[in-house]
């Protein structure tokens, strides 16, 4: 499947997401939906009309912080305050890659690797990651007499598409390859399974765009993130 085929379900992922594999996390309305604030802080409209805007307004608590994510955002939100608008670059990847030679054995991460997660997540800083982001997909990790240094997972879910997230490694036990470690194996397990595996990058951040381009991603489009409250 080309990556332009893609383009009615990755230009709104979050949209897809919450009406399909994520359907089980989705609160919401017809026209604006979401997912639970302890899982993932991103909502989504079917499309910009005034009514997608007014429901968006029933589903998010007075003062909260949320975000969308789309390839095209709405040219306004009247009514809401918008914190940021930070570029993103989509990319998708559609080849296998060579895994290396795992440095230390792969692990699945599950709910008792929570607190470990969000101190990694503390420390790095990779994007969003809240306590209950374990339910959107599977999490694999590395750890090093114990503590666990590196991370990477899925987060949203289409059916043939799944985003891989969170990477991210320890200061101390980076260049070691664990990323590419942790990345290939994703990538392979969902390209086998049949799913396109896709993520989000930082328009700026060159050394993770170099990372996915060795790894066989290439950028589909940009993305826009609006990071907004009322």
């Amino acid at each position: 499947m080309s990556s332009n085929e893609t383009a009615p379900v990755l230009d709104n992922p979050i949209w897809h997401s919450l009406n399909t594999l994520h359907a089980h996390l989705a609160s919401g309305t017809l026209l604006a939906k979401r997912y639970p604030s302890e899982v993932y802080k991103r909502v989504a409209l079917v499309n910009h009309s005034e009514a997608a805007i007014h429901d968006l307004a029933q589903i998010v608590l007075a003062g909260e912080t949320v975000g969308m994510l789309q390839a095209q955002l709405p040219s306004g939100l009247p009514g809401w305050k918008i914190q940021h608008d930070v570029e993103l670059v989509q990319m998708v990847c559609e080849r296998l890659v060579p895994e290396p030679k795992p440095a230390l054995p792969l692990a699945t991460l599950t709910t008792a690797d929570v607190p470990d997660m969000l101190n990694l997540i503390e420390l790095t800083k990779p994007g969003p990651f809240s306590s209950g982001a374990i339910e959107m997909g599977r999490y694999v990790g590395v750890r090093h007499k114990g503590q666990l240094v590196a991370m990477a997972g899925e987060r949203m879910a289409v059916p043939g598409y799944r985003e891989i997230s969170s990477v991210c490694t320890h200061p101390d036990h980076q260049g070691r390859g664990y990323a590419r470690q942790l990345v290939s194996y994703l990538v392979n397990d969902n390209l086998r399974r049949g799913n396109v595996p896709f993520l989000h990058v930082r328009a700026e951040n060159a050394c993770a765009y170099a990372l996915y381009e060795k790894l066989n991603f290439h950028q589909r489009c940009k993305m826009g993130l609006l990071i907004f409250n009322h």
